[in-house]
């Protein structure tokens, strides 16, 4: 069996033809794997390769998807594993055997193609887009100056939390350029004993950030939606370290 980064286990389906170009040539799509755990990649490649070697006016074509939360690097393995696996085991001809990139579907999925000579070869058929991704956002923002108005933001911003039950709340706090050194901090455990102690909010789903400085102190309060990436802090007030004096 293959070791890979990520483990493809593998559910099988011999399918039909899928396409005929103008030669009347006939591209078949073999092994198509991913999740729940039936065949392992090993198999569907070998299958693939015992193809080829009956065919051999054949190509190979190979087309690798990730899901939306896999990083492109993980797809880059993937293929970097499989040429290697179709080459050095089968010793295949490298222009026999082509892998590519898909984009991304809903969950991880490698589908195998036996392409004779003269056929079209399958195009990606990805079902996810980056446009489809989820993003973060910002419900508020505030001077924590005044206690009540306060504790009536993070109220809201824990009720945000509890109606996405797969969101994570992100608290950014920003000291002012004049307060009190570590008045970020400050802010932070006070607002995280608000919410988890006062209002029994899940820890597990909420992250304080120290934002640095900015001309005022203030809170951000973002829910950041599976999938979405984190919000960055925006300082807009440089800390400039004095020099040590004598």
């Amino acid at each position: 069996m293959i070791k890979a980064n990520t483990v493809f286990l593998v559910a099988m389906a011999f399918v039909a033809v899928i396409s005929i170009d103008s030669m009347g040539q006939t591209v078949i799509k073999g092994d198509s794997y991913s999740p729940p755990m039936v065949y392992d990649e090993k198999k569907s490649l070998d299958k693939l390769a015992e193809n080829l070697l009956d065919n051999p006016e054949a190509t190979g074509y190979i087309i690798v998807y990730r899901s939306r939360t896999s990083p492109p690097l993980e797809t880059t393995a993937n293929i970097a594993r499989i040429q290697k696996y179709m080459l050095d085991t089968h010793r295949l001809d490298s222009k026999r055997i082509t892998v590519v990139d898909g984009g991304r579907k809903q969950e991880p999925r490698t589908q195998a193609y036996l392409v004779p000579k003269g056929a079209d070869v399958p195009k990606p058929t990805p079902t996810d887009f980056p446009a489809n991704d989820p993003i973060s956002s910002k419900v508020n923002e505030y001077s924590p100056s005044n206690e009540e108005v306060e504790m009536a933001n993070l109220d809201d911003f824990n009720l945000r939390i509890q109606n996405d039950p797969d969101a994570v709340g992100h608290i950014i706090a920003y000291g002012g350029r004049k307060g009190r050194p570590g008045e970020a901090r400050a802010i932070i455990k006070r607002a995280s004993n608000y919410l988890i102690k006062i209002r029994r909010a899940d820890a597990k789903r909420l992250m304080f950030v120290d934002g640095g400085l900015r001309e005022k102190a203030s809170v951000e309060l973002w829910v950041v939606p599976l999938g979405a990436d984190t919000p960055r802090p925006t300082p807009t007030v440089r800390v400039v370290k004095k020099p040590n004096t004598k």
